[in-house]
């Protein structure tokens, strides 16, 4: 019986819904940078929560407003950093204006507002819906953790359990559950791509020759990082899959 109710149990996204609008002041106002960051996180979490109903209706919406925030988030996080080259700091603060002014026009965007409105009209999700849905997270995840282990996987590769990895995370978080180890595998992996923006970025600006000497040292760290994931995830995989996740 007790277990019927606990299936039954009502899942509600209002208060990630009412997060989504604290970060979109936040990230308006431009006080503070974290501001930014959690709507990205909120964003993904409403994502998660869609598909755990099986919809995909307003997907593509939050998927919109989370990669108009991802290029001031991704300079943000270089120029956060301590070992950023002066050469380079400067170029990345100055498209930080620009990519701000389009996030906000983003935010403007009459688009926005009717996100907003449809996500208040969200059904519950019950806990048994959640639960089933999240056994389909959980086999991609094994498939995609099984191929990063490959001598042949690549950067994209591990980018790709990351987004997985982070749906399964969010996932149980939707039902209460905590994700200690998705946790500290989802951290190796957010290192690792940060590497990765930070030689994107530098290729873009067409300075990887100007400073070769720092674009060597993030090849190597990157190298190392993908060993540290690999050893992350062989520790962590049993628990992530078994459900501590």
């Amino acid at each position: 019986m007790r277990s019927a109710q606990h299936n039954e149990q009502r899942i509600e996204c209002g208060r990630w819904r009412e997060a989504l609008l604290e970060r979109i002041d936040v990230a308006r106002e431009g006080r503070d940078s974290e501001g930014v960051h959690g709507l990205r996180v909120a964003c993904a979490r409403l994502d998660v929560y869609l598909r755990l109903l099986g919809w995909r209706v307003l997907r593509a919406d939050l998927r919109w407003l989370r990669r108009a925030a991802s290029a001031v988030r991704d300079l943000d996080v270089l120029l956060a950093q301590n070992d950023t080259p002066d050469v380079f700091r400067v170029a990345l603060a100055a498209q930080r204006e620009p990519a701000r002014e389009q996030f906000l026009a983003v935010l403007a965007h009459e688009r926005c507002g009717a996100l907003l409105d449809a996500l208040e009209e969200l059904p519950p999700l019950t806990f048994a819906r959640a639960q089933r849905r999240s056994r389909k997270l959980a086999t991609r995840v094994a498939l995609l953790g099984a191929s990063v282990c490959r001598p042949e996987s690549d950067v994209d590769a591990l980018h790709a359990l990351r987004r997985a990895l982070r749906r399964l995370r969010y996932a149980h978080e939707w039902m209460n559950r905590e994700p200690k180890a998705a946790r500290r595998l989802q951290d190796e992996l957010g290192s690792l791509n940060d590497i990765v923006v930070a030689q994107r970025q530098l290729a873009a600006l067409g300075l990887g020759a100007s400073l070769s000497e720092y674009d060597s040292a993030l090849s190597a760290r990157l190298v190392l990082h993908m060993e540290r994931v690999r050893s992350a995830w062989r520790e962590t995989s049993g628990a992530i899959l078994g459900g501590e996740a």
